[in-house]
């Protein structure tokens, strides 16, 4: 069937792309958004680590009474020797209350644990600190650590015999062989193994030798490999101009035995003239961790297809975009509460472009670029924050071209920032489960930048009330988005969650060509049902700002889980 003009839309100056380019920028966004979201959704769910119950601290120093028999001491300080490993903390600081006053022995076994205590919150739950011999030297108190190590790893209390088994516990804790026994690295091993097809538990057990101990794995196989099929009505306002879309994936856990996972990811649009129409995406994304370090790997391809009509002519329109991305995520801090990593990635891909028959020189052209970002989220009580904040500029490796431009051509590499805060909480007034999830997001830019670096705002994960057709891009700009959710789970609905929800969103986008600012805003009301082999969303939503006549749409998305 032939594509319409679309609605008109503020002048770019950048390369010019046909509808169907556009639509396949406007769906890899789309798909970027929603893998982000459930990276969101994740970090605000699932706690960073295991709590650890505070030790029983001791009472604050009291004065002896001198009247009694016994022994007393006056330090001015304490040395802690950590032996070939680094400083933990500062033992004088925590110690302060003890120092410059006479204190006997119970106020010295109360100094030790107040110390003791201090390495139990750093996470080192096996490692004692004692008294050297002499005690005191010179008025400073002399001790070292004792520290807890690890013997090996069991499963079910028995010794790793496989090679799989042994492959899955050195990639998640590499050098753990006589390593010192921290719970924030026992953490890290966790959520390494617990890929999602796999759930892992583990305890600590005292071995034979002193100081040592084991860790001991209770594993629970889930899958080896799940397979879904879905649909949405992400396209234009009818199915015979491609309102629908179906996609299969094929997820498998443990390819390698290294807790690394495979996904394989494919789309394809519906048209009623698929000789003319047409639009297919295909995805391949690969995880493998290393301790605190995670790689992710992912390969793209998307081709589309257009009869497009112009003044009583008809043009067959059609193009393709490869991509290849590597990203690297490092984990350098981590507590019961809160999780900060580093990651930088790489990114290449390859757009082509044709219109009856004859390539478009000008947008099928290479583009690279590298992105330099950092993520924290923490957890405290009913609240719960995610940040992400990232820095992206373009590079000329693989044959990269310029993606900043002023109004006649491009000038260089384009450079943007990018950040997204989310944060939710969790009540349950009259016992009935309210969670309120906002967040808010930006793009800042100095320079006009190719269509696809722009922020373009207008689905289900920005401000909701627009779809490909009426959403817009710029290359700055904010949204903030609002989503009251309802989730219901009662013994009548089984394994059935129903989650009515409804939000409120709103956006601004500047071009930098000049002009005036875009404002959009929109309201929604939905429900989610999840079972454990089907899901469904559907969301009905109403543009409040729009820069183009303002009609309600359907959010629908739907899949079945094997």
């Amino acid at each position: 069937m032939a594509q319409s003009a679309r609605p008109p839309v503020p002048p770019s100056g950048q390369q010019p792309l046909t509808p169907g380019q556009r639509d396949l920028d406007f769906e890899q966004n789309r798909l970027q958004r929603a893998q982000q979201q459930r990276q969101i959704d994740r970090a605000l769910a699932q706690p960073p680590g295991s709590r650890l119950p505070a030790p029983e601290a001791p009472l604050a120093p009291a004065e002896p009474d001198l009247t009694l028999p016994g022994h007393t001491v006056t330090l001015e300080g304490v040395d802690l020797d950590f032996g070939p490993e680094p400083v933990r903390f500062d033992a004088e600081a925590v110690a302060q209350a003890y120092l410059h006053r006479p204190i006997d022995n119970q106020g010295l076994f109360n100094l030790v644990r107040l110390l003791t205590a201090r390495l139990y919150e750093l996470g080192y739950v096996t490692s004692n600190i004692a008294l050297l011999e002499p005690a005191v030297q010179h008025g400073r108190l002399q001790l070292q650590v004792n520290w807890g190590r690890i013997k090996g790893w069991r499963i079910d209390g028995k010794p790793l015999e496989r090679l799989r088994d042994r492959a899955m516990v050195g990639w998640a804790m590499p050098n753990w062989r006589g390593a010192i026994l921290n719970i924030r690295d026992m953490d890290q091993a966790i959520e390494d193994m617990n890929n999602g097809f796999k759930q892992v538990v583990v305890t600590i057990a005292p071995a034979e030798e002193y100081g040592y101990s084991y860790l001991d794995l209770r594993v629970e196989r889930t899958s080896w490999a799940r397979f879904s099929v879905g649909a949405d009505n992400s396209g234009l306002g009818t199915p015979e101009r491609g309102r629908d879309k179906y996609n299969v994936s094929l997820a498998l856990g443990d390819v390698l035995g290294v807790n690394d996972t495979l996904n394989l990811f494919a789309s394809e649009r519906y048209f009623s003239d698929p000789v003319h129409d047409g639009e297919q995406a295909f995805d391949l994304s690969y995880r493998i961790p290393l301790g605190y370090t995670r790689i992710d790997l992912q390969a793209g391809y998307s081709n589309y297809k257009n009869l497009l009509r112009a003044r009583g002519l008809a043009y067959q329109s059609a193009g393709n975009s490869r991509n290849l991305s590597v990203r690297v995520t490092r984990t350098v801090y981590r507590d019961a509460t809160s999780q900060f990593s580093l990651y930088g990635a790489l990114k290449t891909r390859q757009n082509k472009n044709y219109l009856a028959g004859t390539k478009l020189e000008v947008s099928s052209k290479h583009y690279s670029d590298g992105t330099l970002g950092a993520q924290w989220s923490t957890q405290r009580g009913r609240h719960a924050m995610f940040v992400d904040l990232s820095w992206n500029r373009g590079l000329g490796i693989n044959n990269g071209q310029y993606s900043a431009f002023n109004p006649e051509r491009a000038i260089g590499y384009g450079s943007r920032v990018n950040g997204i805060a989310s944060w939710q909480a969790r009540f349950a007034p009259g016992g009935q489960a309210l969670v309120v999830q906002s967040q808010l997001g930006f793009q800042y830019a100095r320079r006009m930048l190719l269509n696809s670096y722009q922020l373009t705002l207008g689905d289900e994960y920005t401000v909701r009330g627009f779809s490909r057709t009426t959403s817009q891009s710029a290359d700055k700009g904010v949204y903030w988005s609002n989503t009251l959710s309802l989730p219901i789970s009662a013994s009548w609905l089984g394994r059935v969650r129903l989650t009515p929800f409804a939000g409120w969103d709103m956006g601004r986008l500047q071009s930098l060509q000049g002009g005036p600012a875009l404002r959009l805003a929109g309201w929604a009301l939905g429900l989610r049902v999840n079972t454990p082999l089907w899901n469904v969303s559907a969301t009905y939503a109403r543009p409040l700002w729009s820069p183009l006549p303002k009609k309600p749409l359907w959010y629908i998305n739907t899949s079945l889980v094997f």
